[in-house]
């Protein structure tokens, strides 16, 4: 089918089965197909551009990113409570979800929850990471306000602890380490 086919040929061809194809996917076919170029060249060039997709995969893995600052203070929150605690899924915080967690809505940039898939246990870890940090004590009155202590069917807190750093506000319901959470918090 493409044997006796010029290169240009080859790569329209193939270009008409893989629609949106970066340029650079079509310039290694061209090479790939290219009746002049010898063995030892193709090499060199599929080995130059995998080098590059690699070099390109490395930058874009290496940068962190907001979620990863916010898992990372999830961790130290939880340093040291893991046999206290129940088995907990973490989950990014939504405009669709977050009146669940803070019991109503707020700026902000990025949030993480914490708490059981399943469990007879009132235990909730909320991180927010708020857009202005200026009103930080006025989001906590409005979670305060608002967030049901009861929020479980058959289970409850007494008391909702929050405490703050900078741009996060961390909302911990839990009874038995909601204290040691705020401490590990305040260390970070």
């Amino acid at each position: 089918m493409l044997k006796n086919k010029s290169s240009k040929e080859k790569t329209k061809e193939l270009s008409r089965f893989i629609l949106p194809v970066p340029e650079l996917v079509l310039i290694f076919l061209t090479v790939l197909y290219h009746p002049v170029r010898g063995k030892e060249k193709m090499r060199k060039t599929l080995i130059g551009l995998l080098t590059i997709l690699a070099l390109f995969t490395v930058v874009a893995c290496s940068k962190e990113t907001k979620e990863t600052d916010l898992y990372s203070v999830m961790d130290t929150v939880y340093e040291g409570l893991y046999n206290d605690v129940p088995s907990t899924r973490r989950e990014a915080l939504n405009d669709e979800n977050i009146e669940y967690y803070l019991g109503t809505k707020i700026d902000y940039v990025e949030g993480l929850a914490s708490e059981p898939d399943m469990s007879s246990i009132a235990h909730s870890v909320v991180l927010v990471k708020v857009k202005d940090v200026s009103k930080m004590e006025e989001i906590k009155k409005q979670v305060q306000e608002n967030l049901n202590p009861n929020k479980w069917v058959c289970v409850g807190v007494e008391e909702i602890k929050m405490a703050s750093s900078g741009d996060i506000l961390l909302v911990v319901m839990d009874d038995e380490v909601g204290d040691k959470m705020i401490s590990n918090f305040k260390n970070v």
